[in-house]
């Protein structure tokens, strides 16, 4: 296996990342989308996941939307179609360099990218507690508790009076929040899709994924709920288990041809 740093995308909008390349050379690849801001320990469970996937013989690209890692960009110009934008680049890059056979794993947010960003070029996809409705989504990252909210520049400050702590926003970010409608978009799904839930998840309700399915015109699509998982697999046990199930996916639907 070798791991190599990546850039790609336009000067401004250069998107950084990690290519992962199995011994032998394989034209099938999958593409990683972290979730909302992609800080903190998720990208080390990611390329845990990343290597698994390129021990299988997958090449993978783990990349940072834009204002996260090493990819450029301000948190206030952050929004839904920004990283749309971002993960259009990184199926044009594989592409670009060969890859056709491309599959997308989407976790939470990076879920609804991944609806949102399909394209023909995508032969797979695999979503992970998906954030399919995008206004409930948020109305639980900010929680019930009393805010405060005040706006610097095109940032939204949200302070929680209780504990202080503060959570940023761009305005464009929170108004695709609110007004985007996703099952427009499932219905032009036209790949194989697999959605895993954890029943247990209390970031983005396994409802969501239950209530959205009929969506989806895919002819080929399923539903697997985990019980007893919480959001993302975080759990060793449950994050094994969705890394299997998504290998026997990718393995069904871009080792061979279909």
């Amino acid at each position: 296996m070798k791991i190599s740093k990546v850039f790609f995308g336009d000067n401004d909008k250069e998107i950084a990342g990690f290519l992962y390349s199995p011994n032998e050379r394989n034209l099938s690849a999958i593409i990683i989308c972290h979730g909302f801001t992609g800080k903190g320990k998720i990208h080390k469970r990611l390329d845990r996941i990343a290597r698994n996937f390129c021990k299988n013989g997958f090449i993978v690209l783990r990349f940072y939307f834009r204002g996260s890692g090493e990819s450029k960009g301000k948190l206030e110009d952050v929004s839904i179609t920004s990283e749309v934008e971002d993960l259009k680049s990184a199926i044009n890059f594989l592409w670009k360099h060969g890859y056709k056979k491309i599959g997308v794993l989407g976790l939470s947010l990076g879920g609804a990218i991944t609806v949102l960003g399909y394209s023909k070029k995508v032969k797979a996809i695999v979503l992970w507690n998906p954030v399919l409705n995008l206004k409930q989504f948020f109305n639980n990252i900010i929680g019930g508790e009393e805010l405060k909210t005040k706006e610097e520049g095109n940032l939204i400050i949200f302070r929680n009076v209780k504990s202080g702590k503060e959570f940023k926003i761009g305005k464009n970010f929170l108004k695709e929040f609110k007004t985007t409608n996703l099952g427009i978009f499932l219905r032009k799904i036209k790949c194989p899709i697999l959605i895993l839930h954890g029943d247990k998840d209390n970031v983005v309700p396994v409802t969501q994924s239950k209530a959205f399915l009929k969506f989806i015109r895919s002819k080929i699509k399923k539903t697997k709920i985990v019980k007893g998982a919480s959001h993302n697999f975080e759990e060793k046990l449950y994050e094994e288990l969705a890394i299997d199930l998504t290998l026997q996916w990718f393995n069904k639907w871009l080792l061979v041809d279909k």
